[in-house]
């Protein structure tokens, strides 16, 4: 595979995590392109995280406290030298040969598009459904429940140019910072290039941020969409209030039943 590839940063925020640490890590090393840097932010753990990021020369890595994982990924993003970033949670993973796909689409549609691509799901170890992170616009995604209408972030892979150009990632939300994301690189009109493979896994379990959060993350995400909406003209304005007061709830009702509970 040609090094004429873009360079691919991988963005890895860990606490006392280490249980998944080295599979995440795996899941990077295995991939089939030579042009890769895998950046762990680790805020101070005091498990085994140390000793495997010791074990592994390749990585690049800090382990000191911070303020929460807004400001992990902000650090990492500002160390990334990768022509395309990419976040990956430490329970995730990448899927084999997922880079050198991303890349080829990179090289293919040009250094200023967003590359997605889908992700599986999986729920306690059993694979749950495929998120196929379509493209779409600033609009479809204020309202995110509205079925395909958010982006899975394991899936998302931004020029280092748009991250350096819209900002940084807002340390005071704790759920939403990767959703607050995507819809500034939605309002500022980016193009996305799809791929139509699933590319990475995101793991729900009863220690994962979600799994723990599921419930107070709804009142961050109403404030963050409720921000962003202001900027909708008049007759978006009024389609968007109509469908936050009336398919709002019916959605969350209806992923409370969708999506098991995680014990």
């Amino acid at each position: 595979m040609s090094n004429m590839l873009p360079m691919i940063s991988i963005i890895t925020p860990s606490l006392n995590q280490g249980r998944f640490l080295d599979r995440n890590i795996r899941s990077v090393v295995n991939q089939d392109y030579p042009n890769v840097e895998h950046i762990v932010m680790d805020g101070g753990s005091d498990d085994e995280t140390i000793e495997i990021l010791e074990s592994h020369p390749h990585l690049i890595w800090t382990s000191e406290p911070d303020r929460g994982q807004a400001h992990a990924l902000n650090k990492g993003f500002a160390m990334a030298r990768g022509d395309l970033v990419a976040e990956l949670d430490v329970d995730d993973e990448l899927m084999p040969g997922a880079l050198a796909a991303v890349g080829r689409a990179a090289e293919r549609d040009g250094s200023r598009k967003v590359v997605l691509g889908a992700v599986e799901l999986v729920h306690e170890g059993r694979p749950l459904r495929i998120m196929k992170n379509h493209p779409h616009g600033f609009f479809r995604h204020l309202n995110p429940w509205i079925p395909h209408s958010n982006f899975s972030q394991p899936g998302v892979f931004v020029p280092k140019s748009i991250l350096d150009s819209i900002g940084a990632l807002d340390e005071g939300l704790s759920y939403t910072m990767d959703y607050d994301l995507f819809c500034r690189i939605l309002k500022h009109g980016y193009a996305f290039s799809w791929l139509d493979r699933v590319v990475a896994r995101y793991h729900l379990h009863p220690q994962s941020k979600t799994g723990k959060g599921w419930r107070a993350m709804y009142p961050e995400l109403d404030a963050v969409i409720l921000r962003h909406a202001k900027s909708l003209d008049g007759s978006q304005q009024l389609l968007f209030c109509l469908s936050f007061k009336l398919l709002r709830p019916l959605m969350r009702s209806l992923t409370r039943i969708i999506l098991p509970a995680v014990h």
